[in-house]
């Protein structure tokens, strides 16, 4: 089983946990979580939680690169770093204790060049054969949007199965290569098919226009309801289990991993849908994104349910 990781746009994540956190105040943490960031990066992180590993590419620059480099290695991350000049970015989650309130404040990125998004395609193409592969999150400023798809293409081409995370026009235009894989929330899906999807039973309706996408496999998550999972003329759909969240900033990256390992394993559907949700559940149970503990996740994948719609 092998996974390949792309976060073009990888930033320092900082999670801040603040009691009684507010605008135009003065706080003090009470505790701090200071890692590798960017989706991509949180989803290798996540398969690792799971007891798998994930490789990561992306572009990094200046000290802020150097600490993100430094921080994935600490968690045992193998990468491919594409080196840029300018300062890679940070991003800083402030999480309310007694509200439970998630703030999160994202850098937009250090803008690139063609020649630079040119090395980055280069570094992807070599580890890329015969993976299962993400790309995951924004682009930073100056991304060519056509070159990205054409990196897409050239991966669905050479890989057991390539899906997407993205979102606005990032998605829009990643879903127009044949053969891309996306997992979605709700909201991003239904600004795409012009139709509110508040909740899986709206699922039906909406079921025509999101076939009419033409993609092979889609994911759509409903955030703590569950998530569904559109495959071979198929509908499953996994209900989340009530659990006592503290920060959900990171959960969609863990559910990302626990799919991701479900199909690499070679898993059936509603096991990997399982696996996925269970993930992005423990996730919310600690303060970091795409971290959470064994014990959490199994206790919460024995009260996954997952039925076919």
């Amino acid at each position: 089983m092998a996974i390949l990781t792309v976060t073009p746009n990888a930033a320092i994540d900082r999670t801040l946990l603040v009691p009684g956190f507010r605008t135009n105040g003065v706080f003090r943490e009470t505790q701090r979580d200071i890692r590798a960031g960017g989706k991509g990066i949180n989803v290798a992180r996540a398969v690792a939680s799971l007891g798998k590993q994930a490789e990561c590419c992306g572009f990094l620059g200046g000290w802020t690169g150097k600490y993100i480099a430094e921080l994935a290695q600490r968690d045992h991350l193998p990468s491919h770093w594409t080196w840029i000049e300018g300062e890679s970015r940070s991003c800083t989650i402030i999480v309310d204790s007694e509200t439970r309130d998630n703030t999160v404040i994202n850098e937009r990125g250090t803008p690139i060049t063609s020649q630079d998004w040119e090395r980055l395609t280069e570094e992807v193409r070599q580890h890329v054969t015969n993976k299962y592969v993400c790309f995951s999150g924004s682009l930073p400023p100056g991304s060519p949007l056509d070159k990205y798809n054409e990196l897409l293409g050239y991966c669905v081409e050479n890989s057991r199965c390539v899906w997407v995370d993205a979102s606005g026009n990032i998605l829009e235009s990643a879903l127009k290569v044949p053969g891309i894989k996306a997992k979605v929330n709700h909201h991003e899906i239904g600004t795409i098919i012009g139709r509110t999807i508040p909740g899986p039973s709206y699922l039906s309706s909406a079921i025509p226009l999101l076939r009419a996408l033409g993609l092979q496999e889609l994911v759509i998550t409903f955030g703590s309801r569950g998530a569904a999972f559109l495959t071979q003329g198929e509908v499953w759909f996994a209900a989340s289990p009530p659990v006592d969240a503290l920060c959900a900033v990171g959960s969609g990256d863990s559910f990302f991993a626990g799919l991701l390992v479900g199909q690499a394993s070679g898993l059936p559907v509603p096991d990997q849908l399982k696996m996925a949700t269970a993930a992005g559940a423990a996730n919310t149970l600690t303060l970091g994104a795409g971290f959470f503990t064994l014990p959490d996740y199994e206790n919460i994948l024995a009260q996954v349910h997952v039925e076919q719609l």
